[in-house]
């Protein structure tokens, strides 16, 4: 485990670890991707816009945006049981909307397992976890 970042969460980017200790060999593959303590944190970038335009055609911040829900399922799921560290920044702009909630959408099932959470963003998208903790606090 010492291989992972100390004071971050690790990304999904491939040249960084987990992801790039499973493009090592096979075996290191197969390792990988049986350890959960690899995959139980996760910071998850959104692209975002700066002064009213994107950094990138629209068409492509779709594009960057949508595919990464389908990997971050499955870097989730191999974390097994194991508590979960999650951080994500939203943008406030209002095309992040939508995309914010698709990701949401991908961890709140997951809440039960938060062990920390760092979520930054405007009120709006983040209201799913505000009704999270709005249950939580009406259970007894």
């Amino acid at each position: 485990m010492a291989c992972l970042p100390k004071h971050r969460n690790s990304t999904m980017c491939s040249d960084e670890p987990p992801m790039i200790l499973t493009q090592t060999c096979s075996h290191w593959r197969n390792v990988a991707l049986i350890m959960p303590r690899l995959w139980a944190a996760i910071h998850i970038p959104i692209p975002g816009f700066r002064g009213g335009t994107s950094f990138t055609p629209e068409a492509q911040l779709e594009a960057a945006v949508e595919r990464p829900f389908t990997g971050i399922k499955a870097f989730l799921s191999r974390s097994g049981s194991l508590p979960l560290r999650i951080s994500t920044h939203f943008e406030p702009w209002d095309k992040m909307y939508a995309h914010s909630n698709a990701l949401l959408d991908c961890i709140i099932p997951l809440a039960a397992r938060w062990k920390d959470v760092d979520f930054v963003g405007p009120s709006r998208c983040l209201s799913q976890i505000r009704e999270l903790q709005s249950e939580s606090h009406g259970r007894t």
